[in-house]
């Protein structure tokens, strides 16, 4: 196998191994040598890679970061736009949380940012404007009534999707995380002035 395939081969194991040590206990309680043994490499060949455990964890954390940002593009290929491709946007988002050991040990070393010295993304920022522009989207189509403020609304919206995947943790390990989310929905659309709720959170569930 050439070198820098396996040195990515590599480095992809142990940003798989950090995700599960920090999802399991999170950015304080993961040590680099249980990273190491996890991903089956050395502590040598770890530090080839990654300096310390904070660089783990920004490395960790920003390809997440990048990894959502595909989500949209990837929904937008399969033909959706407006209301549906934002439900399917915070769908995406739930079930990767649900059941992706990367995005749930991202998201957590997210919050656990001031306890790590490195500079980690900060996605909440960037979703209330992703779901801003997809709101405006969606108005323009007629979806969403013109008296919308779509500005106080996608802070709302992006609020309630992460408080059903908070919630949903706590409560029920996400393991109902859609059923929320389309009883969420039923609330919420209504509100931004969107017709036929239902209808909505039916294709989408069909096309999640």
């Amino acid at each position: 196998m050439p070198s820098q395939v396996r040195a990515l081969r590599t480095r992809a194991q142990l940003l798989l191994a950090a995700a599960a040590e920090f999802d399991e206990h999170g950015f304080l309680g993961t040590r680099l040598v249980d990273i190491a043994a996890r991903a089956s490499v050395t502590r040598g060949s770890l530090y080839f890679h990654f300096s310390s455990k904070a660089h783990i964890a920004a490395a960790l954390a920003e390809q997440q970061y990048a990894r959502w940002g595909e989500y949209i593009p990837q929904r937008r290929r399969e033909g959706y736009s407006g209301v549906e491709l934002l439900m399917l946007f915070a769908h995406d988002l739930a079930t990767g949380f649900r059941d992706d050991v990367a995005s749930r040990a991202a998201m957590r070393l997210i919050k656990e940012a001031p306890q790590i010295d490195a500079p980690l993304p900060t996605p909440f920022r960037t979703w209330v404007e992703v779901v801003r522009d997809l709101l405006a989207e969606a108005q323009r189509a007629g979806e969403v009534a013109q008296h919308c403020a779509i500005d106080d609304a996608a802070w709302v919206v992006v609020a309630s999707v992460f408080g059903v995947q908070e919630i949903g943790d706590q409560l029920e390990q996400r393991q109902n995380i859609c059923e929320r989310l389309d009883s969420l929905w039923l609330y919420i659309l209504p509100g931004l002035g969107v017709s036929g709720a239902e209808g909505y959170v039916d294709r989408v569930a069909a096309a999640a």
